[in-house]
């Protein structure tokens, strides 16, 4: 470069540094907070046509549920704090069993009488789920959970009865479970009883008896490629949760300047890569058929969905990769996230309260007496109180705290109000499994809340950890049986100890959004038998 020039731009260049401020945006930083500017506009102008429209339409539905007064566009939504199941729960108290909210201009029905659940739930008109956009986007009606109309129940009525045709009442899957328990036994028995976090060992420990079921194969704990599988789910459980506010207002996940975007993005990245991990096992299965396991099992849930393709009209058929991909989804998120983080509250609960585990070590050293075995499916019988104190860990955990959201298909009364076709129903699970009302100690390890007077575990109507109705868990029976070995085994194995004001604190702070998985805790596993 000529020096002349050279010395003109570098006299120019000092010029402006001295003549604008050092906190002064950059030309790519005006533009950025100026096009951030545009979109907040653009979406306040949509929101309140979008108000307006439905103002001017006189669509308000006479009778609705009481609730607290929303604002205009936003509803309730403000109102709704980090744990929305707290919070109504709390408006419940005030305003009645039935509460009536808005989200934006949705109206949203939150339920408290385990009666009313029931009979809400069973209604062939509630089966419908939210059709918003953002759920269009996401799932596109396909799947099972997040599906609803005919191919939801086509493809509900297909998993129930493969699922059980693979696996329900066969020993090979009690005896996959049992090897996933006994390698987890042997991690935790190297941690000496230090203070670790268990997460990790229980969440590729139980995908891999979902691996069993879908792929026909397991994974070793160490494959990276399981272990990226299992932390994309754990990542896209979390930013379901995150992204709530965006069901109200698709409008936010396009704002630059707010959080939205880049959950958003995180998402969609999640999904790609759970989507390319499934599809990867279903083209294998189309050049390779899984090995039986001492001649026990012939096929998985990806070959029997195979088989059925085959049976039908290929014009009309639902049965398609995508389809198949989404319900594998479904699958994984159904029986891996909720499973894990009930054992992990487990550990927690058990640790919290020294005195049921101790009943639980003498029930379990009884039932086994001096055998150097792991405890079985046909033990349970006899595991009363263990089996009890499973339970009343699942009521305290509240899993699904507010449920997924059910949507009535057509206008309809419940409790005498009106609610307007294609609401959002849900049951607050967290109130109805706290609730005084149902539950002698509702904030303690209280496993006696699910025996009767003789000693037998019983199913209290207030108990809906895997909800009820038409869309109840269709994986219920292999949750049950899973969590069931691992927790009995675990809690026979070890004594269960950790820091109490911090495992206090995890349970003060319970997430109550879609899945209630607790905060990141650390845990000491005691070895007391073999």
């Amino acid at each position: 470069m000529d020096p002349a020039r050279e010395e003109i731009l570098t006299e120019l260049h000092r010029y402006n540094q001295e003549q604008l401020p050092t906190s002064a945006f950059s030309l790519y930083e005006l533009k950025m907070a100026s096009l951030s500017i545009f979109f907040l506009v653009c979406a306040a102008v949509l929101l309140v046509i979008s108000y307006l429209r439905k103002l001017l339409s006189g669509s308000t539905t006479k009778n609705f549920p009481p609730g607290p007064r929303g604002l205009p566009i936003l509803g309730n939504l403000h109102q709704m704090g980090k744990q929305p199941s707290r919070t109504i729960r709390d408006m419940s108290k005030i305003y009645g069993p039935t509460v009536g909210l808005h989200l934006g201009s949705t109206p949203m029905v939150v339920l408290h009488d385990p009666a009313t659940v029931r009979k809400v739930y069973n209604d062939e008109n509630v089966t419908g789920r939210p059709q918003t956009q953002i759920l269009n986007f996401f799932f596109k009606n396909r799947g099972i959970v997040m599906a609803e109309g005919q191919l939801w129940k086509e493809h509900r009525r297909f998993a129930l009865s493969t699922l059980r045709n693979l696996g329900m009442g066969k020993s090979w899957l009690e005896d996959a479970i049992l090897d996933e328990v006994q390698e987890i036994i042997e991690q935790f028995r190297t941690r000496e009883g230090a203070p670790f976090d268990a997460r990790r060992h229980l969440t590729l420990a139980v995908s891999n008896v979902v691996c069993a079921l879908v792929f026909g194969r397991r994974f070793d704990h160490n494959d990276k490629r399981f272990i990226r599988l299992c932390n994309m789910f754990a990542d896209y459980m979390a930013l379901v949760n995150s992204l709530l506010p965006v069901q109200a207002f698709p409008i936010l996940k396009d704002i630059p300047c707010l959080k939205y975007q880049k959950l958003f993005d995180e998402f969609m990245v999640s999904i790609k890569e759970i989507g390319g991990f499934t599809n990867e096992m279903i083209e294998e299965h189309k050049t390779k058929v899984p090995e039986a396991k001492n001649g026990m099992i012939k096929q998985d849930y990806i070959t029997a969905y195979m088989e059925e393709k085959k049976k039908q009209d290929p014009n009309t058929t639902t049965f398609d990769d995508e389809q198949l991909m989404f319900s594998i989804v479904n699958l994984f998120t159904g029986g891996t996230e909720s499973s894990a983080s009930t054992l992990l509250w487990g550990m927690i609960h058990l640790a919290r309260f020294p005195d049921v585990q101790q009943k639980i070590h003498k029930e379990i050293d009884a039932v086994l007496g001096g055998e150097k075995r792991l405890v079985i499916l046909s033990d349970r019988g006899q595991l009363r109180y263990t089996d009890a104190a499973l339970q009343d860990v699942q009521r305290l955990a509240a899993m699904a705290p507010l449920s997924l959201p059910h949507s009535n298909f057509e206008a309809m009364e419940i409790d005498g109000y009106n609610i307007p076709a294609r609401s959002f129903i849900h049951q607050n699970i967290f109130s109805l499994h706290y609730d005084e009302k149902y539950w002698a100690k509702p904030n303690e390890l209280y496993p006696e809340h699910f025996l009767d007077e003789n000693g037998d575990v019983m199913s209290p109507a207030a108990f809906m950890s895997l909800s009820v109705g038409k869309r109840s868990c269709l994986g219920e029976a292999l949750a049950k049986m899973e969590t069931f070995l691992f927790f009995s085994n675990i809690v026979g194995s070890f004594r269960i100890t950790g820091n109490k004001e911090e495992l206090d604190r995890v349970t003060r702070n319970m997430t109550l959004g879609i899945l209630n998985s607790p905060l990141p805790f650390d845990i000491q596993l005691i070895p007391r038998r073999w």
